[in-house]
């Protein structure tokens, strides 16, 4: 008995030292399966003070990573003529039933800083946030929503300096195909 206490006390401190947990699957989700597939981006950005505005086309290609945990999508950007950027993004499901976790990185754009943040789902809508750093250290707050339906989804975001004041941010548009 003393042998059972010792043993789970340790493994209770193991655990305490570990913060690593792994990763939570949701039964019968069907959230980040939507994802998989090619698709093809269409976003037209406003103008304001981060960046011209400009229309951006982007192949993506989304996947179930090993282990069939998270979902990797890969991209390549294509801006106005401007040199390709790719883009990796990382979807996971988070333990709260119709809520996914996302990391979006552009392994080609050092200045580019990594993007994590969270959708909920309802329906067919997906209500996305993230409050990404700026390479001046300045933070922003993001969100978008989409329309989803099998084949295709239409949304909009919106940044806010102060988080009280939105402004647009891009019109959006996916279309799979494949």
């Amino acid at each position: 008995m003393r042998t059972s206490i010792i043993l789970l006390c340790c493994l209770m401190l193991a655990s305490l030292d570990d913060p690593w947990s792994p990763p939570k699957t949701s039964t019968g989700s069907t959230d980040l399966g939507w994802l998989i597939g090619s698709w093809k981006i269409e976003k037209h950005y406003y103008r304001n003070p981060f960046m011209q505005g400009k229309n951006l086309v982007e192949g993506e290609q989304c996947a179930w990573a090993v282990g069939g945990y998270y979902i990797v999508c890969n991209s390549q950007d294509v801006l106005d003529k401007g040199k390709p950027v790719r883009e990796v993004v990382v979807w996971s499901q988070d333990v709260e039933l119709h809520v996914l976790r996302f990391v979006d990185i552009s392994p080609d754009d050092s200045t580019d800083q990594s993007t994590a943040g969270w959708c909920r789902i309802g329906g067919d809508m997906w209500y996305c946030s993230s409050e990404p750093h700026l390479e001046n250290g300045k933070t922003i707050h993001l969100r978008f929503v989409t329309k989803n339906t099998p084949s295709s989804a239409n949304g909009n975001s919106q940044f806010s300096e102060d988080g009280t004041k939105w402004l647009p941010l891009s019109d959006d548009s996916w279309t799979k195909i494949r």
